[in-house]
């Protein structure tokens, strides 16, 4: 699928793009960009009928708003059959986004008879099936039905008869559609009491083999979900991969996502990094990158708004961690970024004040009174459209060994190594191959190459045997060729040896990106 999506938003022919798009789903997030009728008629089949492309297709309405409207206002009146459905539906999402009258007056152009249709479709009842069967309620949701759904208030709860309704209004629900009866049970309940009957919900279809058929009982936990209910998932979604339920990781993950909360968007978040499956952890980065775009941001700047203001010592630990992978990857941040999304914040403030920084080669630390301050301890301001970013030993050249003894001066203890750490550069003859030939023909033993793959690096296979590995940053990636190779999986031997072949690098390269790849394979591959 990211093959596919790369070749789609690199493409510029539209009408192959749709074409491709309307034959399959795999690459979705090619489609928001793209407008027109033909799009927007893919946007509504598949807000109907897929769960996998709801960010995609959110994005989309997000960017084309009222005239998807206009475009689908003629398959809305149409004939009847499914492309009407989900034009329908597509309508009155917009509506509720925009409201009925934007909506009739975006469609005011097909004449009074298609706004009139349009304004019955808008009309309808939003508690009306329209069409759907009122659910059949499965018979292992019989025990949860005695459960108490207190009122708000807490001193009352729902008769069993309303608890029952409750549920089949959860089957009628999902993120693409959603069923208004359930906003009336938010409103007149105890979020506590509805976040824990709707895990019980999902608990109790699970325990009874969790039935296709009721996929619901997941889903509906977006709607109800409390910050305990997303831990409590998060945890789930990490330990199905182990027990072969790797198709319910990827729905749980759906629903992670369907749930407005902060809580949530951090747990979908920590899941980019998830090492147990790999379907899980791309469609977590999925699902953050199109967050990302809809709020206008990048990954990086969405993670920099998810830190909590206080954390435990693995939170920070964490955070330390991103801040030393941004400084690697030659991360920038403006001026105003900096001050409001890192030296402003409780947690992230408290690590960049231990840091050294440079703006615009400058090379400076936050003093204990927020302002800016040299290695020599004068004051200096930074203009206004500065890039900063964290200073490296291949940046600061000759003004280390002064930043060292700066830090040691104040006592200020490091939240990683960033100042000890190896600066490496390229030969003359090495930059202008794109080679790093000193490592040719060096050997290195297949654990710790392996141990590189689990980590920073990824590994670049042929088949099932690795024969490669790579580290991607902002500005390119270094890769590293051997042989003979070694199958993937756990079983291999770590003591086998390999044999450098190749390690390419691009000519645009941060030069501390290529200085932390060097040093990293200094550690494997010794002469």
């Amino acid at each position: 699928p990211d093959a596919v999506q790369r070749r789609l938003a690199e493409t510029e022919d539209t009408a192959e793009a749709l074409a491709a798009l309307a034959k399959s789903a795999n690459g979705h997030r090619a489609l928001p960009p793209l407008a027109g009728p033909a799009a927007a008629r893919i946007a509504a089949d598949w807000l109907v009928r897929l769960r996998s492309t709801r960010l995609s297709v959110g994005d989309w309405l997000d960017r084309h708003g009222l005239d998807a409207a206009r475009w689908l206002a003629p398959d809305a009146v149409g004939k009847a059959g499914k492309q009407r459905k989900a034009a329908e539906a597509v309508l009155r999402d917009i509506a509720r986004r925009f409201g009925d009258a934007a909506v009739l007056a975006a469609v005011a152009r097909y004449g009074e008879d298609t706004a009139a249709a349009v304004a019955e479709i808008l009309a309808v009842d939003p508690l009306d099936l329209d069409g759907r069967k009122a659910p059949k309620l499965p018979e292992w949701v019989e025990p949860v039905l005695h459960m108490p759904v207190l009122l708000r208030g807490g001193r009352e709860r729902l008769p069993r008869e309303a608890v029952a309704h409750l549920v089949g209004a959860m089957a009628l629900d999902s993120p693409a559609i959603p069923y208004a009866g359930l906003d009336i049970v938010k409103a007149h309940c105890d979020p506590a009491s509805l976040s824990a009957f709707s895990w019980a919900v999902l608990e109790a279809w699970e325990t009874n083999d969790a039935p296709a058929k009721d996929a619901w009982a997941m889903t509906q936990l977006a709607r109800f979900a409390d910050a305990d209910a997303v831990a409590r998932l998060e945890a789930l979604i990490r330990v199905w991969p182990d027990r072969n339920y790797s198709k319910r990781a990827l729905n749980g993950l759906e629903v992670l996502g369907a749930v407005e909360s902060e809580d949530a968007l951090r747990a979908v978040h920590r899941l980019t990094r998830f090492r147990g499956s790999k379907a899980v952890k791309a469609a977590a980065v999925n699902q953050v990158e199109l967050v990302a775009a809809g709020l206008g941001l990048d990954t990086d700047q969405l993670a920099d708004r998810l830190v909590p203001e206080t954390g435990s010592n693995a939170v920070v630990a964490e955070q330390a961690a991103r801040l030393e992978r941004a400084m690697a990857d030659g991360r920038t941040w403006t001026l105003d970024e900096f001050q409001e999304r890192l030296l402003a914040h409780q947690l992230l403030g408290a690590l960049a004040r231990r840091l050294v920084w440079t703006a615009d080669g400058t090379a400076f630390r936050v003093a204990e009174d927020d302002t800016f301050a040299d290695a020599e301890d004068d004051a200096i301001d930074l203009p206004a459209g500065a890039a900063i970013r964290l200073a490296h030993p291949v940046l600061l050249d000759g003004a280390l060994d002064t930043w060292v003894r700066h830090l040691a001066d104040y006592e200020v203890l490091q939240p990683f190594d960033q100042l000890g750490r190896p600066a490496r550069t390229v030969t003359e003859a090495e930059a202008a191959t794109g080679r790093l030939t000193r490592f040719e023909g060096r050997k290195a033993r297949t654990g710790p190459i392996h141990g590189l793959a689990k980590s920073t690096w990824a590994a670049v296979r042929d088949g099932s045997t690795t024969v490669g590995i790579e580290r991607r940053f902002h500005s390119g990636a270094v890769r590293v060729g051997f042989s003979p190779g070694y199958a993937g999986g756990p079983y291999f031997d770590a003591d086998a040896v390999q044999v450098v072949d190749t390690v390419r690098f691009p000519a645009d390269l941060d030069p501390v990106s290529l200085s932390e790849a060097v040093a990293d394979l200094e550690k494997i591959a010794k002469e």
